[in-house]
């Protein structure tokens, strides 16, 4: 179909595999009949999610205009973000970024929750496939997205895009795929020849450190018995609804995601790129320059009253100046000390027991009073300003930076660092203190938080003025050009160095540039470097 913004041609719901239950997908039968390509597939299935069915793998074809069969174009996939349990390929509109760059874009959908991640002893595989060796269990989502780019090598050139050019990118969950892609040296070689991580690089040190053995030993046995099944055809007989609700309750929000000591993802990330046994391609990968502030919220709860959350400026405001449950309890309230919220965001950031272990960025062994004041000395709320409360001290703002910098900025330099050795690796941070927000719903600005790089690539209707949309343009373009041509430069655009410089994308004139201060700015040598390789 023509694209509704008039520059180029979509192709929708495009289904590219089959999803059977807690199985590699298979490809689906050959359709006999014409398919009208004009609205979008199903989502696979998470909760509250609208338009579900498990057979969800469909993607979406974005073509730039008067692109011929044979043009051979440049490709770009894209893998969601949503913390392996939400999302979908057609919440990414493309035509844009497709249409600046005359290539492809390709969106996909892939399976989430625990029919997506679940490993568990009763689902290994009895014989190798082209995914699993015997015994691997897990990673199903993974496996549809190298399927996906299986899909794309072998029928991309019927949209006039060119299979030997195709990278692969994601943001968040979609990222941290790209990087356990990168480590599947034996099923994903010469699928894509460049890679693009935005905000993929999360708990570098421990998120992808969880072998499928582990996992299948202690949350894949806690959901089969959730279930109340002790065989993998009980498993299966469930309905999306008992194994979303299972789900809930043995894995929680977030803890799901790829396993190791399998086939597809042989080794965590860190030990493939530190000893080059990787996918040896050009990188790019960055970050916001405020990842924390997204989730702050989330990691400070039980919270206050909304009401009094805003007119303090954020949680932790509101915590160091009324007792509190996040200190205390609902029955004994207690106030905090700033020294005290950073001990609890570090080693137990959320009450949920079985959130906390997944999210927490440190053990508590490793956080001693000489580390807590060296954190607080280091991230002082004097020196952030809370604009919604006349540049008021944000303590908020001085945890979200704390948090973020530990757990994706400090783990994204050390990935680049150890990718470098091998490749050619550029760095960018998106730092618009500006960045579009709706409404001021935690009693701060969220600045360039988490996920706030996708408004500037794909046609999500943010409300930029003039300076942000000449922003989004530049991104555009650099993405577009190492796509095209594996490396972000191009003509009339500011240089973008490599690694070890980081880009810098700012809004207003002369605020595209190419800075070495990334590690002093989020005290990753000095202070996060350091803790990380003494505790893991």
């Amino acid at each position: 179909m023509a694209s509704p913004l008039g520059r180029g041609t979509e192709f929708r719901g495009i289904q590219y595999a089959n999803a059977p239950r807690w199985q590699p997908p298979q490809a689906p039968v050959g359709a006999t009949d014409t398919k009208i390509a004009n609205t979008f597939g199903a989502a696979c299935p998470s909760v509250g999610a609208a338009n579900e069915a498990e057979e969800c793998l469909f993607l979406n074809v974005y073509v730039p205009p008067d692109a011929k069969v044979d043009a051979k174009l440049p490709v770009l996939v894209f893998s969601h973000g949503g913390g392996f349990v939400a999302g979908s390929g057609q919440a990414y509109p493309a035509t844009n970024l497709a249409a600046d760059n005359n290539m492809i874009v390709v969106t996909i959908n892939y399976r989430l929750g625990a029919l997506g991640w679940l490993s568990n002893s009763k689902l290994t595989a009895s014989a190798a496939n082209d995914f699993e060796e015997v015994g691997d269990a897990g990673n199903y989502g993974l496996m549809d997205q190298q399927f996906a780019l299986r899909w794309v090598r072998d029928n991309i050139a019927g949209f006039g895009g060119d299979p030997a050019k195709v990278t692969f990118s994601g943001e968040s969950a979609g990222g941290m795929s790209v990087i356990a892609t990168l480590t599947s040296t034996s099923t994903a070689q010469n699928l894509f020849r460049a890679a693009i991580v935005q905000s993929g690089s999360f708990f570098y040190y421990t998120t992808e450190s969880v072998s499928a053995a582990s996992r299948q030993a202690t949350v894949g046995a806690a959901f089969e018995a959730d279930l109340g099944c002790d065989s993998a055809a009980c498993m299966r007989s469930k309905t999306v609804a008992q194994v979303l609700a299972s789900q809930g309750r043995v894995f929680g929000r977030y803890n799901l995601g790829p396993v190791h000591n399998t086939k597809i993802v042989p080794l965590t990330p860190k030990a493939a790129f530190e000893s080059g046994r990787f996918i040896k391609v050009p990188v790019m990968e960055g970050v916001t320059a405020n990842e924390g502030r997204f989730f702050l919220a989330r990691l400070l709860a039980p919270l206050p009253a909304p009401a009094l959350m805003l007119a303090a400026g954020g949680p932790a405001n509101y915590n160091l100046q009324q007792p509190n449950a996040y200190c205390g309890t609902t029955a004994v309230p207690v106030t905090c000390t700033y020294s005290q919220i950073i001990r609890k965001l570090l080693s137990r950031p959320t009450p949920d027991p079985i959130d906390s272990p997944y999210v927490s960025i440190l053990k508590p062994s490793a956080i001693t009073s000489d580390l807590t004041n060296l954190l607080a000395t280091s991230y002082p709320a004097a020196n952030f300003k809370n604009g919604f409360l006349n540049d008021a001290p944000s303590a908020d703002m001085a945890l979200a930076q704390l948090w973020g910098d530990a757990a994706v900025a400090c783990s994204a330099r050390a990935a680049g660092s150890a990718l470098a050795r091998y490749v050619k690796v550029h760095a960018f941070e998106l730092d618009d203190p500006a960045s579009p927000q709706p409404s001021n719903t935690v009693g701060f600005p969220l600045g360039s938080q988490h996920t706030a790089d996708l408004n500037y690539l794909f046609d999500l209707g943010a409300a930029f003025n003039a300076d942000q949309q000449q922003l989004a343009l530049s991104m555009r373009r650099y993405w577009g050009n190492f796509v095209a041509n594996l490396d972000p430069n191009g003509s009339s655009m500011p240089r973008f160095d490599a690694f070890p410089a980081t880009q810098i994308f700012s809004p207003g004139a002369g605020q595209l540039r190419s800075t070495a201060d990334f590690d002093q700015r989020h005290f990753c040598s000095s202070i996060w470097d350091p803790i990380r390789a003494a505790t893991q």
